[in-house]
């Protein structure tokens, strides 16, 4: 039997764009989209730190996880 790890993040954009963020932030909120200067005023402030390191870091632990259990488990 195989077992299974989830890697789950949850809360930041896959991109920093304006649409990125707008997807990110109406999903936060059950589905109702921000109005634009909210979305705006996201966007800005994920640009004014850099953007964020959470995806890109989520990925780097699913492949070394991968690397490490090897094929009895499906890392998701």
């Amino acid at each position: 039997m195989k077992k299974a790890i989830l890697m789950m993040t949850f809360g930041s954009p896959e991109e920093i764009s304006f649409e990125g963020v707008a997807e990110f932030f109406t999903n936060i909120r059950r589905g109702v989209r921000p109005q634009d200067h909210e979305i705006q005023t996201l966007y800005d402030n994920y640009v004014r730190i850099g953007g964020t390191p959470l995806q890109r870091i989520t990925r780097e632990e699913v492949n070394l996880l991968k690397e490490r259990l090897g094929e009895e488990y499906g890392i998701y």
